[in-house]
């Protein structure tokens, strides 16, 4: 009799009713292989009873179907089998991207030491990047980089750092001058040696024919700034001057040039 009632209650492999309840009808489920599934897929769970151990045959008797790279996850806890449908997607983004900028700095003569000179503000640049993505369940767990390519190339921001020693440099010409005489100026730097009068060179000495321009005379060089004539030099004869630089670089960069000298009263 008891064969018979479960024969009419399990007239399909699967069983959507509580088992429990068949104790009732003096049914012994230790007795059968009956297995509780709880299925998750696509947001939906159901929990049910069955008799068939092949969980993709009873995927497929629910209308539940693996697609692409779709898999299972299957944990066995507490007497139930709890099983997973998950969704995988692999496919490919594109991004645009910026390409940071770079910053140079270049030595530069035209500019005091000490201090910068910006000319040239950086720009980012731009890129499309491709990544390959994997998302299951909606979430992404797989992020790798693919290609790129450069849709601007980025430019760098470029800064002068001063090289040029610190002369005081007049920002326009002197208005009180005894005289202005074109002469032509070429420049030195340290030798370990005391200047005529007697005092180590620095900035702001200058080398004079004491002929043209007598010692201690105060200038103002075109190009140079203030000082004062407190040396002489073998090669420093008639219209011919040498103002006194920090390094060797500086006096390269200065070279020969022909500029006004303004020869200043002394008692300014």
């Amino acid at each position: 009799m008891k064969r018979l009632v479960l024969l009419v209650l399990l007239t399909s492999a699967m069983l959507y009713s509580d088992p429990s309840q068949w104790a009732a009808s003096g049914i012994n489920l230790d007795e059968i292989n009956l297995y509780r599934y709880v299925i998750k897929a696509d947001g939906q769970e159901r929990e049910f009873y069955s008799f068939d151990a092949n969980v993709e045959k009873i995927l497929e008797e629910e209308n539940i179907a693996l697609e692409g790279r779709d898999y299972l996850s299957i944990t066995y806890k507490d007497d139930i089998y709890y099983v997973q449908v998950m969704r995988r997607q692999e496919f490919f983004i594109t991004e645009v991207e910026e390409i940071p900028f770079s910053v140079e700095y270049k030595n530069s003569m035209d500019v005091t030491k000490g201090f910068t000179k910006t000319i040239q503000e950086g720009e980012p640049g731009l890129k499309e990047v491709m990544y390959k993505t994997v998302l299951e369940e909606g979430t992404q767990t797989y992020r790798e980089h693919y290609s790129e390519v450069i849709i601007k190339e980025p430019q760098p921001k470029i800064i002068l750092q001063g090289q040029r020693s610190k002369a005081v440099i007049a920002s326009r010409q002197p208005t009180h001058v005894e005289r202005i005489i074109a002469m032509e100026a070429s420049a030195y730097t340290h030798t370990g040696n005391r200047t005529l009068t007697g005092a180590y060179p620095e900035v702001g000495t200058i080398a004079v024919d004491p002929k043209i321009i007598p010692l201690g005379t105060r200038l103002w060089v075109e190009g140079y700034g203030y000082g004062v004539a407190q040396d002489t030099g073998k090669a420093i004869k008639g219209n011919k001057l040498d103002v006194f630089m920090e390094t060797k670089k500086e006096c390269l960069y200065w070279g020969r040039r022909t500029v006004r000298v303004y020869v200043l009263p002394n008692n300014e």
